[in-house]
Order: structure tokens, then C-alpha cells, then sequence
């Protein structure tokens, strides 16, 4: 269980450090959907590291979060919005 636990911290240091050094080569409005991406994928490594299955509100709650930031920062981008 230990070594899971290593392995997922081991995985999203990876990920932020790759994200780092990506997010400098792109936009705000970009970078913010991007780091959004990090709820879903939090999720998704729980289910193949630990084996914990989602349920239906947090299924919900992260797709509300994602879609909604991905349509402020796309209308941002296109000007619609400050």
C-alpha cells in the first residue's frame, strides 16, 4: 500500500513538474483549463492506484467544475467576457 501511495505522489510530481514547464509556452485562459484537467486526473489515478470506484456526486461535482472553467476560459479567449 505504501509503494501505491509513492508511486500516485511519485506520478503527480511528474505531472506538475511537466505542466510547469508547459504552461510557459501557452496563454492564461489556456493554462487555466489545463489545470483543471488535475481534478478528473486525481480521480482517474484513485481508480487504477487504489482500485476506489467514483461515485455519482463526485462524477457530477468534477464534471461541473471542469466544464464550467473550460466555458469561462473559452469565452474569456474569444473576448466575450473581461
Amino acid at each position: 500500500m505504501f509503494g501505491l501511495v509513492l508511486a500516485e505522489a511519485f506520478a503527480m510530481f511528474l505531472m506538475q513538474v511537466f505542466m510547469t514547464l508547459g504552461l510557459k509556452y501557452v496563454t492564461a485562459a489556456v493554462s487555466s483549463v489545463i489545470i483543471y484537467v488535475n481534478i478528473p486526473m486525481s480521480y482517474i489515478l484513485d481508480y487504477f492506484f487504489f482500485g476506489k470506484v467514483i461515485g455519482k456526486l463526485e462524477t457530477v461535482g468534477a464534471c461541473l467544475i471542469v466544464g464550467v472553467n473550460v466555458i469561462l476560459s473559452f469565452l474569456k479567449a474569444k473576448g466575450y467576457i473581461g
